[in-house]
């Protein structure tokens, strides 16, 4: 190993400390100037986030604004939807009050006319069942006169066979039974011989007869049997005993003719039997 003289170790013992010194001060300079280099670029950083930050605030207060804005338009649009719904409602409510009202004037009109129309059922059925008993009084009557007057008859010269047939034929009905010989004329019998020979009767449809032979012999009635502005014909009004055919005739003839042909025939003349 080489030794070195005290002067060479001074040297560089020296300039080793210089370059230490110089060491130390170039990283105390160079530390300043990284810390003064970084320096303006952390104050552009915070001015950047500062601005990005009011940026931020502004962004925000605008989309702040514009949800207001719009929070606003949507409540402006549902305050008049609601208030054109409130308007549809009422609408709604008096339309179907009306159609209440017009459906309730009608179902009490309709109540009005069953009332009627039942009152009406009610008053013919009752009118009905009135006639219906006056008709069976009124014939019970005729047939309790009809049995009384039976019991009286005068039954000399009759034939008793014969009038016991009629009288069975007769049965429980009103009325009177005269049998009579065709070929003579002869009276055979008669049941209830008050009625058949001294009361007096509507002739009803038995003056029919008369007024056909007048209507034919007065041309009231053609050879075909028809008579004006009447559809049926002599023989059907005759089997039907149809009024309005024989009203027609005899409204024709007129009463005089009608009560002339009925005397020709008979009617209101003696009979010229032997009874009372």
């Amino acid at each position: 190993m080489k030794l070195m003289c005290p002067a060479t170790r001074l040297s560089i013992g020296f300039f080793a400390s210089i370059l230490v010194i110089f060491g130390l001060f170039g990283g105390a300079s160079a530390q300043r100037r990284g810390s003064s280099s970084k320096k303006p670029v952390a104050k552009k950083t915070v001015a950047k986030a500062k601005d990005a930050r009011k940026g931020s605030r502004k962004e925000k207060a605008t989309a702040k604004v514009k949800d207001t804005r719009r929070d606003s338009k949507k409540d402006s649009k549902k305050e008049k939807a609601t208030a054109r719904d409130r308007r549809d409602n009422k609408k709604d409510t008096k339309s179907k009050a009306e159609l209440r009202r017009i459906e309730a004037e009608r179902r009490r009109e309709e109540a009005i006319r069953r009332a009627a129309a039942l009152a009406e059922q009610r008053r013919r059925e009752e009118a009905a069942r009135i006639a219906r008993e006056r008709k069976l009084a009124f014939e019970r009557g005729l047939r309790t006169t009809t049995v009384e007057n039976i019991s009286k008859d005068n039954t000399d010269g009759e034939d008793l066979r014969v009038r016991q047939a009629a009288v069975d034929a007769l049965g429980s009905r009103a009325g009177t039974v005269v049998v009579m010989e065709a070929q003579t004329g002869k009276v055979v019998t008669i049941v209830n011989q008050d009625w058949a020979i001294r009361n007096g009767f509507k002739p009803c449809s038995t003056i029919k007869l008369v007024t056909g032979v007048a209507g034919l012999n007065e041309n009231a009635i053609d050879g075909e049997g028809n008579v004006s502005n009447v559809r049926m014909k002599l023989d059907d009004a005759i089997a039907f005993s149809n009024n309005a055919y024989f009203q027609r005739v005899g409204s024709n003839l007129g009463g005089s003719k009608m009560t002339s042909y009925a005397r020709t025939l008979g009617l209101g003349e003696p009979t010229g039997i032997n009874a009372d």
